[in-house]
């Protein structure tokens, strides 16, 4: 069915992490090819109101473009069974670690369920269902919105700023704070991970405070010097490999330029240069030609 976008509540928006790059893929594709498969729905207890169980990149993405309805399939269902029905049918790849410790919370808090039952429910063992829960409640609430956003790689996150929360929560929130929105990769958070577990209380500060240039030493001292003769080949091969895309482009250009040559003022400019250019491509050519015999 067709649902109107202000018909559906976001009501579980924030057990998603916004991936910037697969919703901007989303949008490039919708733009293309309009949208290829439904939301998942709910109904709210409003008349004519939706609650959004699964699809809330597509209705980001819908939104992103002017649309003012979605494709939507409705389960006939409650709330709760919902949530667990859809993260069954969902390809486990496809969410994070802290995104089903999200939905574990969720279902301890708001519906009450145990952790046995949700194991159940969910098919997993109980000390997964611990470990989810125990992801969440370790990293502080800041970076956890950070990671929501899509500010911070929800990953690395789990990884290495849990165990980081654990040591020292001050300093995990104040790294996340530093780093959040400048899309490091995991292995440059992990990086900072590793040096704050080695570094004194001094250098603690100084990596929690100044991450980033932190970074940008360590990139500078691990970059090995360059070898002279290996960056002379490298040069020569730019130098005729810029050659060749000059000599394409004077051609292309040669034949827009035919008008001009008329003027006999350009025509002499043109008719020097060439000859010089000419003197150029000899000389060049014949030592090029002793360095391949050679």
């Amino acid at each position: 069915m067709e649902l109107e976008l202000h018909q559906i509540e976001l009501k579980y928006e924030g057990l998603r992490v916004l991936d910037q790059r697969a919703q901007a893929r989303l949008v490039a594709s919708m733009t293309e090819h309009g949208q290829r498969s439904s939301i998942v729905v709910i109904r709210a207890e409003l008349a004519d109101r939706y609650v959004l169980i699964d699809g809330y990149r597509r209705v980001a993405a819908l939104r992103r473009l002017g649309a003012d309805t979605a494709a939507a399939v409705v389960l006939d269902m409650g709330e709760m069974e919902a949530l667990l029905f859809n993260h069954r049918q969902t390809k486990q790849s496809k969410r994070s670690a802290l995104e089903e410790g999200w939905l574990i919370v969720e279902l301890i808090g708001q519906y009450g369920l145990s952790m046995q039952e949700i194991a159940v429910r969910l098919g997993r063992s109980k000390s997964w269902v611990s470990r989810r829960q125990s992801l969440v409640k370790q990293l502080p609430k800041a970076v956890q919105k950070l990671v929501r956003g899509g500010k911070l790689c929800a990953h690395a996150a789990q990884k290495y700023l849990v165990p980081l929360a654990r040591a020292n929560r001050d300093d995990c929130i104040q790294l996340a704070e530093g780093i959040g929105g400048q899309q490091l990769s995991a292995r440059q958070i992990r990086s900072l991970y590793i040096a704050w577990r080695m570094a004194d209380e001094q250098e603690r500060r100084h990596i929690v405070q100044q991450p980033l240039l932190y970074l940008k030493a360590a990139e500078e001292v691990s970059r090995p010097d360059p070898d002279p003769e290996e960056e002379r080949r490298r040069e020569l091969l730019r130098n005729l490999e810029a050659l060749t895309g000059i000599c394409h482009r004077t051609k292309r250009r040669l034949s827009k330029c035919a008008d001009d040559l008329e003027h006999p003022a350009y025509q002499k400019r043109v008719n020097k240069c060439w000859r010089l250019s000419c003197l150029a491509f000899e000389t060049l050519g014949e030592q090029m030609e002793e360095w391949v015999h050679a």
